[in-house]
């Protein structure tokens, strides 16, 4: 009789430890999840100013789409030199404006047609030039918010 209740004592106590465990656990991987939704969403509008500032200096032929500049931008510039940067480069337009969009819009496309050759680059990104004149400015901005979304995650693999 003892042993039998040894027994249950013993398996209801493993029991409470693998239940406070996988509480642990969840909890733990709950953290993670909003750590790293913290971390993705910084990085996304660090990632979305920095596509317009490389943008906007692509259209003032301050940088080459094939630079390394809107890399560099990203990974070494901080938040608020990047948002300075592109409040110069826009003058009086604000950061909501269709330009800036549009400027972002080039810049993060630029940034994922990089690999291609120069000639293949600048036919898609004549591509993209034309569809922003006939799609909506929610659209562009769809289209932007995704563009920004796989870069950003892009670019948290090379931070690792």
């Amino acid at each position: 009789m003892g042993f039998c209740r040894l027994v249950c004592l013993t398996f209801s106590g493993l029991l409470s430890v693998a239940v406070c465990a996988g509480e642990d656990t969840a909890k733990s991987q709950q953290e993670l999840v909003q750590n790293f939704t913290e971390i993705h969403q910084n990085m996304m509008a660090k990632v979305a100013v920095a596509d317009m500032l490389f943008g906007c200096k692509l259209e003032k032929q301050e940088v080459e789409a094939s630079g390394s500049e809107l890399q560099t931008y990203i990974v070494d510039t901080d938040r608020n030199s990047l948002a300075e940067q592109l409040m110069a480069c826009i003058g009086e337009e604000n950061i909501g404006s269709e330009m800036a969009l549009n400027f972002g819009i080039i810049g993060c496309f630029s940034d994922q047609t990089r690999h291609l050759e120069q000639q293949e680059q600048q036919q898609k990104m004549t591509q993209v030039a034309d569809a922003m004149k006939v799609i909506s400015k929610e659209e562009r901005q769809k289209s932007f918010t995704q563009c920004v979304n796989n870069q950003a995650l892009q670019y948290l693999q090379v931070e690792k």
